[in-house]
Order: C-alpha cells, then sequence, then structure tokens
C-alpha cells in the first residue's frame, strides 16, 4: 500500500515537522510505503493535484493548519473525483477539535486523526494495509456503515523518548528552516488556546535532545526552529540545552525559542548573555497588558505549580499494588480472630473506592491477569498461551495506567 503525507506550508523556506515524525514513527512500526510531498499555498491547486495524481497513491493523507485548510479542502474534493477510491484522511490542529463537523462538511474525507499523529497513525495504516478493522483505534473519527459520524476517544499521549528524529536527509533542508520539540503540552491554562486542553508538560529526555541537536549543529543547517510551547516552562532543562548550544556553536546555526517572559530566571538571562550575536531568537508573546484580563484568562498570568501543567492537588494520589500472595485472611470461612488481620488495608476499603473482581486465570497465568489489568486490553488479541510481557512489551511501550498517569505527571 502506498501512502503520501502532504504537507502545504505557508513559505517555501518552511518544512513540516508533523508529516515527517509521523512517517518516520510510521516505517519503524509498519510494512507500508510511506512518503512526503511538501507544496506551498502559493503553488496553483491544480498543479499539486496533478503532481499528488501522478504518485498514485492509495492513501493520502494531510497535515491540516488554520493557513491551509481551505486549499487542502480544494485539493482533497479534485483528488476524490478522479480518484474515487483513494483513502483520504485529515490531521493536524484545523481538525483535531471539531472532528465530526469537519467530516459533515467534508464528504471527500473518509477518516479525521485527532491530536498526536505519530501512534494513531501507524496503526490506522496497518490495519487499512491489512485490510482489518480499523475502527476501534483511539484517537480517530469516520463515519459507520450508515453514514454517522463516529469519534473515538482520545488516543494516550506518545512516550516523548519514543518519538523518532524528524529529518531523514538535512541536505534536502538547505536554506530552509527545520523545526524541532524537545517538549509537549503547556503549562499555562489561557482559557481562548487550544493548548490548555491537553494536561501537562511532558519532555524528552536530555540526553536525546543534546543528541538530537547534534545532527543539526553538525550539518550547520540555516535554522532550528523549537515549536515546544513555552520552552522555559522547565528552568533547568531549558537552561541545559542552552548550555548546550553554546558549547557547539558552530558560528551558523540559529536557534529559536518560543518562551514566556514572567518566568524567565537569571540563570537563564545569564546565559544568553554569553551568547554570539544571532545564535539565539526568542519569541515572546504578550497575551494582555490588562492585569484584569489577565486575571481572567489565565491565573492571573500564572504559571501552574507543577512542571506537568498541573497543580499539586490536581495531580492523582494513586498507590497501585498487584501482589498475587495478598489477601484478605477474613475471608476465609473456617478462620476467625481476635482482631483485625489488616487494619490499614481495611482502612483503605472502607474510606476509599474498593471492590472485587474474578479473573479465570491460576498459577503463572495471573501474569497475564495484571496486564489485563494494568493495560485494559484484552488476552484475546494475543497468541494461545502467550505473555506479553516476555514479547510485545520488550520491545514496545504499551498504553497502560502508568503511561496515562505519566501523562498527567
Amino acid at each position: 500500500m502506498k501512502i503520501i503525507l502532504c504537507a502545504v506550508n505557508a513559505k517555501f523556506i518552511h518544512t513540516n515537522i508533523a508529516v515527517r515524525m509521523i512517517k518516520q514513527y510510521c516505517e519503524k512500526h509498519t510494512q507500508c510505503d510511506i512518503s512526503v510531498c511538501e507544496y506551498t499555498i502559493n503553488n496553483y491547486a491544480e498543479d499539486i493535484v496533478q503532481d499528488l495524481y501522478t504518485r498514485n497513491p492509495d492513501v493520502l493523507a494531510f497535515s491540516c493548519y488554520i493557513w491551509n485548510i481551505e486549499l487542502i479542502r480544494k485539493i482533497s474534493t479534485m483528488i476524490r473525483l478522479i480518484k474515487p477510491d483513494i483513502k483520504i484522511i485529515f490531521g493536524g490542529p484545523e481538525v483535531s477539535y471539531n472532528p465530526s463537523q469537519v467530516l459533515e462538511r467534508n464528504p471527500q474525507c473518509d477518516i479525521i486523526v485527532s491530536g498526536e499523529g505519530e501512534k494513531t497513525s501507524a496503526l490506522l495504516y496497518k490495519r487499512i494495509n491489512d485490510n482489518t478493522d480499523f475502527k476501534e483505534i483511539n484517537g480517530i473519527s469516520f463515519r459507520n456503515e450508515n453514514g454517522e459520524v463516529v469519534v473515538n476517544p482520545p488516543a494516550s499521549p506518545v512516550n516523548m523518548d519514543n518519538l523518532p528524529f524528524p529529518y531523514e536527509d538535512l541536505s534536502e533542508t538547505d536554506n530552509k528552516i527545520c523545526y524541532y520539540e524537545a517538549s509537549r503540552g503547556c503549562p499555562f491554562r489561557c482559557q481562548y488556546c487550544l493548548s490548555s486542553i491537553e494536561n501537562g508538560v511532558r519532555f524528552k529526555s536530555i540526553g536525546i535532545v543534546k543528541k538530537e541537536l547534534l545532527i543539526f549543529i553538525n550539518h550547520k543547517v540555516r535554522q532550528v526552529k523549537f515549536v515546544d510551547r513555552t520552552f522555559n516552562a522547565k528552568n533547568d532543562f531549558a537552561v541545559q540545552i542552552i548550555k548546550f548550544i553554546l558549547e557547539n556553536d558552530n558560528g551558523i546555526t540559529n536557534f529559536h525559542f518560543e518562551v514566556a517572559a514572567e518566568i524567565i530566571k537569571d540563570e537563564f538571562l545569564d546565559l544568553l548573555k554569553t551568547a554570539r550575536k544571532g545564535l539565539f531568537q526568542l519569541e515572546i508573546g504578550v497575551q494582555s497588558t490588562n492585569e484584569a484580563t489577565l486575571k481572567e484568562i489565565s491565573n492571573d498570568g500564572a504559571i501552574t505549580e507543577s512542571s506537568t501543567g498541573r497543580s499539586e492537588e490536581e495531580l492523582p494520589n494513586i498507590l497501585f499494588v498487584q501482589l498475587e500472595s495478598m489477601f484478605d485472611p477474613t475471608e476465609v470461612e473456617w478462620l476467625t480472630f481476635s482482631s483485625d488481620p489488616i487494619p490499614n488495608l481495611r482502612n483503605m476499603y472502607e474510606n476509599y473506592s474498593s471492590g472485587y473482581f474474578k479473573v479465570p486465570s491460576v498459577g503463572a497465568g495471573t501474569a497475564n491477569t495484571e496486564f489485563e489489568v494494568l493495560t485494559g486490553m484484552s488476552m484475546r488479541f494475543f497468541g494461545p498461551g502467550e505473555y506479553p510481557y516476555k514479547t510485545y512489551v520488550k520491545t514496545n511501550v504499551c498504553e497502560s495506567a502508568a503511561t496515562a498517569l505519566g501523562s498527567l505527571g
């Protein structure tokens, strides 16, 4: 199956990081033939359609933003007319938050991928390629057999350290802007901003960030623009990156960051003072100079207490213990006790959510029961006698209670 990821940039010097990340991630997790095609909003729709048609894709996925959505609607409508059997997919921020409305207004679109696209796209492309049912994949919206729009629950966030380096061949970016992300999420809760819908900020490991930045530096790219919503949300993380760039400055590459001025620390400023002219660019968005407005839109403009974007009061307080040798002795009918053998656990039973459920597993099979409890996945998805801990989980990060809670901080 041939898949084309289509980006329509605002300018020729721009490069689309989203389609590159999805391509790299999907090539690692699927056997599909995936390529990227980039155009600009200055190209004629007819020229883009002709180029895409000659490439003859089975699946055409568009990266949708506010600056290109009208052109993409026009292109995809024309493609549908000349290739009626093609699968057309929309993704990106312009379609993620109102997918049912987008599908209703765009009959030429088959599927919408909402939110982070890497993992969801990999699952979707694999199912389409295998000609198997994709309708239960989280993070997608589609029309069912009756033409009704179905919006599935959101997908869980991707582990940042599992994201690939986006640029396969940096020579194609000569004299263009390269984009990079070291974190996802925003620590602010501005009421007018879609970023406030997400919970928390997630960071790549600093070792991975340094390794990937060195690729840009060694290639002497013109500019690396961080797409992190608030680069200095976590000061010590930002400081480590600034120090690394200073230590490895090649005299050419420029680094661009979006920062919040009100949380800039002296340590951060002192480092910037030592940089050569042109090494760093800071983009600072002033939301308002009116104190009353700031108070209304974002808790007086204050950053949340936790670098995850949530205050300590909002973070879950959960102790998760799976111990097959532990049980409530009072459940044994022929035993009597002079006092409660598990008073602490009993107190938690009485004061917190509690209950029982039965499972058809004994002996070593309880490992698979633990897996089902932690992930919500049924063992029916695996082979007879298989232990996912020894197979799938050894090489993949699996959605689970751990990843869900980790995304919340």
